[in-house]
């Protein structure tokens, strides 16, 4: 047991925890201010608007800044057009369609940006999720408004160790560690033939795993869409089955977390401190060790989703596996015929 759990905390350092504290921020002061105003039901909105906060770990301030600034008006944009095709009650087909340019766009912005997390997850998720929240024409101005304020507090929050750097005494900073990461923003990657390969594999995945648990029948098939979705970007190495591994177990381990949490039927109060803490946990092992943050972003994700509208936590954790294992289905067959071409096209390439 000691030597599980120091394999893993080895590599959770202060940068990680600087991350997962500005994240948590982030969507805990939000949520908290819709709670008092008792409108909880414009979290989803705020949620999303947060995980603006999620890009930028341990990029200088300059190439933060961009970073996040691309990122908030990226998911901005997302969420407005996913809200609107709720409020009036688009068809299916203009969702697919939708979705199919939102994960080419977010495949081409992760390659452009050099973001990480890497691809399309995050936008998949927004659109889907609130596609599916039932919202008036009129309310719009407003949902679209508690977003762009989460997201914008995201930037500031996101920026404030600038701040804390410059004001902290000196013996202080030997706390903060120097920020490594350096992103190269470049058009060359989505000119490369195999870019455009893997984003048509992207689209045809993560559509393909939404249409799969949309014919099935099951309740919210956008937990197919968004596995798929978070697999993808591994897809062309051996870690793409590791990673959709971690996926599946550790989402079904995430769910018997989310069940201990969620069946009781928490207080709201009670509800967001356990998203903010799951928050925190997720983005402290997301970088080490993917099946155990899993552990914090199943709740995390069930949790944030359905804080607002507030279905019945039994058939939601059900599909939530469910669903899950029709995604890795989807990717396991993508990953094989992914490897495969893109490993036959290397040589020609170099030939």
């Amino acid at each position: 047991m000691k030597r599980l759990w120091r394999r893993w905390f080895t590599g959770v350092g202060a940068l990680e925890f600087e991350a997962g504290i500005r994240a948590s921020i982030s969507l805990l002061v939000p949520l908290l201010i819709l709670l008092g105003l008792g409108r909880l039901d414009l979290s989803v909105y705020a949620s999303f608007g947060a995980f603006t906060s999620l890009y930028g770990r341990s990029e200088p301030y300059r190439l933060r800044f961009q970073t996040l600034t691309v990122a908030a008006l990226s998911l901005l944009a997302i969420i407005s057009v996913a809200t609107l095709l709720s409020a009036y009650d688009a068809p299916i087909w203009v969702l697919g369609v939708a979705l199919a340019l939102v994960v080419a766009f977010g495949i081409a912005m992760s390659e452009i940006m050099g973001w990480i997390p890497r691809g399309s997850i995050f936008f998949v998720f927004a659109l889907l999720v609130i596609a599916n929240v039932p919202i008036e024409p009129q309310d719009v101005p407003q949902a679209l408004l508690v977003a762009a304020s989460s997201a914008a507090f995201s930037v500031l929050i996101g920026m404030s160790g600038w701040v804390l750097r410059k004001i902290a005494p000196r013996p202080a900073r030997a706390v903060f560690r120097p920020l490594h990461r350096r992103p190269k923003r470049a058009l060359a990657p989505v000119k490369e033939r195999t870019y455009w390969y893997l984003a048509l594999v992207n689209v045809i995945g993560v559509v393909g795993a939404w249409l799969l648990a949309l014919a099935s029948g099951i309740g919210h098939p956008y937990w197919a869409a968004v596995a798929v979705a978070a697999i993808m970007p591994t897809l062309a190495s051996l870690t793409g089955y590791r990673r959709m591994f971690h996926r599946f177990f550790g989402t079904a381990a995430g769910v018997l977390v989310a069940a201990a949490l969620f069946l009781w039927e928490p207080s709201p109060l009670t509800l967001i401190i356990f998203i903010v803490l799951a928050q925190l946990g997720a983005e402290l092992f997301v970088a080490r060790h993917y099946g155990t943050a899993l552990l914090f972003i199943t709740p995390l994700a069930l949790g944030a989703s359905n804080l607002g509208p507030r279905d019945p936590w039994g058939p939601l954790l059900v599909d939530r596996v469910i669903e899950t294992g029709i995604g890795a289905a989807v990717a396991i067959v993508i990953v094989f015929v992914s490897r495969r071409v893109v490993n036959r096209e290397k040589p020609a390439a170099t030939a």
